[in-house]
């Protein structure tokens, strides 16, 4: 078994862990058709790191995945850093977050996904 997120490696012995060969970025990695595809699928966010079109990239992985909302970012920029912008796209639009210190992305992100959850549940 491993650690299911690179940040949950972090944590040390406190960090949940699921079988090697089943992680699920943004919740559907291997099997994103199959899961988004299914009649209740579950509330999956994907996360997008390009270098270039980012807005235009972004979306059309959002829409072939079939996400409720994905976090998207320029690689180049965030990378290395200690800060970094991020751009949301849900269903009500492009959300700009920004650019703090990444820490506050996270938080900022896991609010906007807690208001998502909640409207569309």
């Amino acid at each position: 078994a491993r650690p299911a997120h690179r940040a949950e490696r972090q944590v040390g012995s406190a960090a949940r862990v699921r079988p090697a060969g089943r992680a699920r970025v943004g919740g559907v990695r291997r099997r994103g058709r199959r899961t988004a595809s299914l009649p209740q699928p579950p509330f999956c966010v994907g996360f997008a790191a390009e270098t270039e079109n980012l807005e235009e990239n972004a979306k059309a992985k959002r829409r072939k995945k079939k996400l409720p909302l994905l976090a998207a970012n320029f690689a180049q920029d965030t990378i290395g850093s200690e800060e970094c912008e991020l751009t949301l796209l849900d269903d009500s639009g492009k959300h700009l977050l920004p650019k703090a210190p990444k820490l506050v992305q996270a938080r900022r992100l896991v609010q906007h996904i807690a208001l998502l959850h909640e409207k569309n549940t």
